[in-house]
């Protein structure tokens, strides 16, 4: 165990310290979904629940689940959205923290 450690430090000095941040999207190389209306109104939000496309839907419901606003106001979109099963989950997330 301590030849292990003693090597695995040995590493960790070569790579020396952090030259920056790295976003914890990009570092895990997960899509952003809610990206598109992160920083929108919760009314738009609500209206994207209907589009047509489903990224975009999946995108307003992932919104409301981070948004720290008025979320309550949404409570009858995400659960007209419950049916769809592209949006059914971000639309419990989002409804789970009411």
């Amino acid at each position: 165990y301590d030849e292990i450690r003693e090597q695995a430090a040995a590493y960790i000095e070569r790579l020396g310290p952090s030259t920056g941040s790295v976003s914890s999207w990009s570092a895990t190389n997960l899509k952003d979904e809610a990206a598109a209306l992160r920083e929108k109104p919760v009314d738009q939000c609500i209206e994207a629940l209907t589009a047509d496309d489903s990224a975009v839907r999946r995108a307003a419901a992932w919104a409301l689940f981070e948004s720290p606003f008025q979320r309550a106001d949404a409570v009858d979109a995400l659960t007209a959205v419950l049916d769809d099963p592209e949006v059914r989950i971000p639309a419990l997330r989002a409804l789970a923290l009411l």
